[in-house]
């Protein structure tokens, strides 16, 4: 009996994702309990050098005064001057090793240098600063045309501890690269071709070069995968369009249905007064709009209203449609008192609908006040786009004439 109550308030998927996220929310509430970061005597274990520093909340019980809420920042641990030489003895190897970028030695440099500010898994500050930047760049470029010296000082700091090693670099003309060389004699080739070839109707690109094939593709004409997302991105945007659309044809049925309201209802009101009955008041409304050629979706559902009562509808249920067709509060409690009057025959339906009467024709006349502060707003802009100009007419012959 239970799995079938279940079974009408959730499905199978909704109840697989509430056992998911509840067997989650219960592991980390019980993996919540971790170690306190303070302990009853009131130590504190401080992170080491590579982690954050830590923010304790903790609340100090105070004999005869109570319990006081504390914030405390801990600061991460420092590392001692001797940890720091040691640390240093182990760091240099590895500095050695990626400044020179791939170089054999400090002795034997053809290639560019490799300048960073930290090395991970030690805590120093790394600068380099070429004493030449001739011959090697404040980057690391190797800029030598000839053999030499230069000396790259690395300076290496932790808070106050701080050491300098002048780094002695024998650099020599650094080497093409085989890639470069390549490139640089295809350029050269078809550069000799087009200028060759400057009469003739084609141009002919070599196939090789150094013993490497070549082969060609224009760029332009690749199929880009951005018109995909472009076409996508224009899908979504008619799709936004028509919806927003669709919306302001909504409102505007809506402002129409509800301006022409009032008039409906009164006119029903003198139908019904001059002693005939609704469906008559019905269909008499609707040839009036015909007879005045009034365009109004309010007569358009009318005349779908009258269409359903000439079919055998009843009059409630062609009501209750009319209502949920148009979907406006004012026009459900009109329907609602056509309703009522025809299950409970009340002799004051006049009377009612005269107070609905007064209703819409104040909301109406609310409604219009609403659209001329509306107008007036939107003519701010021009009134002083217009001020402007009037300025500007007055104030430059002025200035000229100065």
């Amino acid at each position: 009996m239970y799995r079938e109550k279940i079974k009408k308030l959730f499905s199978v998927k909704e109840l697989k994702i509430y056992i998911i996220i509840a067997t989650i929310a219960l592991i980390a509430f019980l993996r919540s309990d971790n170690e306190p970061a303070v302990s009853k005597d009131g130590i504190i274990k401080r992170g080491e050098y590579y982690e954050k520093d830590l923010n304790v909340t903790l609340v100090a019980s105070i004999e005869d005064i109570g319990n006081e809420p504390y914030d405390i920042n801990v600061s991460r641990r420092k590392l001692s001057t001797e940890e720091l030489d040691e640390m240093f003895i182990d760091c240099y190897p590895v500095l050695l090793g990626n400044f020179l970028n791939g170089n054999d030695s400090l002795d034997s440099v053809t290639g560019d240098l490799a300048f960073f500010d930290q090395i991970e898994g030690y805590p120093f500050e790394i600068a380099f600063t070429s004493k030449d930047r001739d011959y090697i760049s404040s980057s690391g470029e190797l800029l030598a045309k000839t053999e030499g010296e230069t000396t790259v000082l690395c300076t290496l700091k932790y808070g106050d501890w701080e050491k300098e090693l002048n780094l002695i670099v024998h650099h020599h003309p650094k080497e093409a690269n085989s890639a470069e060389v390549i490139r640089r004699e295809l350029d050269e080739e078809i550069k000799r071709i087009e200028k060759e070839s400057i009469k003739d109707e084609f141009l002919s690109l070599p196939k090789t070069i150094s013993g490497h094939s070549i082969t060609y593709e224009d760029i332009y004409h690749k199929k880009n995968p951005l018109i995909l997302l472009l076409g996508l991105v224009a899908i979504l945007l008619v799709k936004l369009g028509s919806s927003h659309d669709r919306d302001r044809e909504k409102r505007k049925t809506r402002e129409l249905i509800e301006q022409e309201y009032p008039i409906v209802l009164q006119k029903m009101i003198m139908y019904l007064s001059s002693g005939m009955n609704l469906r008559n008041a019905w269909i008499k409304i609707y040839e009036d709009s015909i007879i005045t050629k009034k365009i109004n979706p309010l007569y358009e559902e009318i005349n779908k209203m009258i269409n359903e009562l000439k079919t055998g509808i009843s009059e409630e249920a062609a009501y209750t449609n009319f209502s949920m067709r148009i979907a406006i509060p004012s026009i459900t409690r009109f329907t609602s008192l056509l309703s009522q009057n025809l299950r409970k025959g009340s002799t004051d339906l006049t009377a009612l609908l005269n107070e609905e009467a007064k209703i819409a024709f104040d909301e109406r006349k609310r409604r219009a006040r609403i659209k001329g502060e509306e107008a007036g707003t939107k003519l701010l802009l021009p009134m002083m786009m217009l001020m402007i100009v009037v300025m500007v007419l007055i104030m430059v012959p002025a200035f000229v004439n100065m």
